[in-house]
């Protein structure tokens, strides 16, 4: 009968602790993380927008967590995603490296060491998008276009390291820089520099070509060569020309009996595309060109002689033009 009685009393002590390890597990709550926190620095005077990004918290989109920085509440704005939260950061009394720490419900994660105050702000870094044209010859000049984001007024521009002599700031997602000479042919790299020391890179984004290309003429002639044993264009007459594909260009030649003469290049005034104009002698070597930006080009020839002019379509905009040549 003792021996049934603690044999009892053994099962009812193991039933227990199974008891007590398995309520132990389903009540204690698994710790969350936080996987990024971006931007990780901002100003001791706090107002830094943040995004936290978190796993293993409930869903922030039903009930707004409570984040904290060295302690100190932050001002929640948004969550975006049901893992995420983007909140402003709280004022800080020094510089230096504090924890972040997310708080839903009874579960907390902590970013030790997740974000840094400082006294001044960084530098925000710009956004490179595009440069138009994307190539131009060894010997530089080409007035480049380039597009992005978060561009700073007197930005400095380098072509594979070489500073452009020639930048203007357009606006804070516009910029033009005239590419310097390069020593040999091939992609390079463009980057910007912002006065405040953020930088963008557009990678291989323009070419350097050790001759200027001929390449899908349609209209009047096919090549170099044929435009000038073709039937030269008549002065003083305006010629229409449209860009049927992105990467067209149309030839011209004629001859300047007497001395100088003007061409003049306007593209359709109301689409405003980035046409521009170039002039040639027999030989085909370039002598000068026009790359405004936008609106008419204008180039005038060195004296008399068999010229050819190039309308390029240096950033693939479909679209019409007048040429004349005076």
């Amino acid at each position: 009968m003792k021996g049934l009685k603690f044999s009892i009393a053994l099962m009812m002590i193991a039933a227990i602790g199974c008891s007590r390890s398995g309520g132990s597990h389903r009540g204690g709550a698994v710790a969350g993380s936080i996987l990024d926190v971006q931007p990780s620095v901002g100003t001791v005077a706090g107002g830094t927008s943040v995004l936290i990004t978190t796993q293993g918290l409930a869903d922030f989109q039903l009930m707004a967590p409570t984040v904290t920085f060295d302690g100190n509440a932050a001002t929640f704005v948004q969550a975006p995603a049901a893992d995420m939260v983007e909140v402003l950061t709280p004022t800080a009394s020094g510089t230096g490296w504090v924890d972040v720490v997310v708080t839903e419900g009874a579960v907390s994660a902590t970013r030790p060491m997740g974000f840094e105050y400082v006294t001044v702000p960084p530098p925000l870094p710009c956004t490179f998008g595009s440069a138009c044209p994307d190539r131009g010859l060894l010997a530089g000049g080409e007035i480049v276009m380039i597009l992005g984001v978060d561009f700073e007024n007197l930005p400095r521009v380098f072509f594979d390291g070489v500073e452009s002599p020639n930048v203007q700031f357009v606006s804070t997602t516009e910029i033009t820089a005239e590419a310097p000479g390069a020593a040999a042919a091939g992609l390079v790299d463009i980057q910007v520099d912002n006065p405040s020391g953020g930088i963008c890179v557009g990678t291989a984004a323009y070419e350097y070509l050790a001759s200027s290309p001929i390449m899908d003429n349609q209209e009047p002639n096919d090549t170099l060569i044929s435009c000038f044993a073709g039937v030269p264009t008549t002065l003083g007459v305006f010629y229409d020309g449209t860009f049927h594909t992105g990467t067209d260009e149309d030839w011209y030649c004629f001859t300047a009996l007497g001395g100088p003469r003007v061409v003049t290049m306007n593209p359709d005034p109301i689409t405003d595309p980035n046409y521009d104009l170039e002039l040639y002698d027999a030989s085909g070597a370039l002598i000068m060109g026009s790359y405004s930006v936008f609106g008419q080009e204008m180039l005038t020839t060195p004296g008399g002689g068999t010229f050819s002019v190039r309308v390029i379509n240096r950033c693939g905009e479909v679209g019409e033009y007048t040429i004349s040549f005076g």
